[in-house]
């Protein structure tokens, strides 16, 4: 181990162990495992090789919603994290350049007549979404009519808006069409999905992601020529990881 990846390893995994924060309440980025061992997924995946290039083990630490992920690092409940990068994080938080691409977007009936993403921000649209979620987050920047109905989970959203009485739930694409696939009281029931959103939250950049007091440079860091074995070997993994889900690996990571 050189001098750079050994200040890179005290920095990051002060404790001899990389806690590596994981919101499994993303199947597009981890899941669970049924037999109770390690998460699966690009995350998971992703922390296990910095841990071992940083030559130390890893340990997982769960959450079930990104905003739970995210309140953790004021609690020094983990040492690097897979989120997605926004500014009201960045309050707290260090990010990378994003790894992965995520499209989100509403899930309306099918006889809906808003189509394009103008089209919500009215008066009297009501529109679910997971607390706290990046979606949350966005939507409460962008949107100046609409009404904005927070769950404690997109999960919990989506179940929310398939009772009926909402115009909308937002959230990740993939998450939303294997829960309406997968419910037993939606038969019968046509949704579709929208257009992605427009502008910075219409492909949602997921990153690695560090305590902003104590990782001040996170990006250089993880990104130097020291770390970038971390991304290497990766594209090709891309297919199986992400499920054939809506999403891209970006630029930086694909080698």
């Amino acid at each position: 181990m050189n001098s750079n990846t050994e200040s890179l390893r005290l920095e990051m995994a002060p404790t001899g162990v990389l806690r590596a924060g994981i919101n499994v309440g993303n199947p597009v980025i981890a899941q669970r495992d049924g037999g109770g061992g390690d998460p699966r997924g690009v995350g998971p995946a992703l922390a296990a090789l910095l841990a071992k290039q940083l030559g130390v083990p890893v340990r997982y630490v769960l959450f079930d919603t990104a905003g739970k992920l995210a309140d953790a690092s004021k609690e020094n409940a983990w040492d690097v994290a897979f989120l997605a990068i926004d500014p009201a994080r960045a309050v707290d938080i260090a990010f990378t350049d994003a790894y992965v691409h995520i499209e989100g977007t509403y899930m309306v009936p099918e006889d809906s007549p808003l189509c394009k993403i103008a089209d919500f921000d009215r008066e009297g649209v009501k529109i679910a979404v997971g607390l706290k979620t990046a979606y949350d987050l966005f939507l409460t920047r962008e949107l100046e009519r609409a009404q904005i109905v927070r769950e404690e989970s997109s999960r919990a959203a989506i179940d929310l808006y398939l009772k009926g009485g909402l115009h909308a739930v937002a959230g990740v694409r993939h998450s939303r069409q294997h829960q309406r696939k997968h419910r037993p009281d939606n038969a019968g029931k046509e949704e579709r999905d929208g257009e992605a959103f427009q502008h910075h939250a219409r492909r949602c950049p997921q990153a690695h992601a560090a305590k902003a007091e104590r990782h001040h440079d996170c990006r250089g860091d993880v990104h130097s020529e020291d770390a970038r074995p971390v991304g290497a070997g990766f594209p090709a993994a891309w297919t199986s990881y992400f499920h054939g889900s809506d999403c891209t690996p970006h630029p930086t990571w694909s080698g």
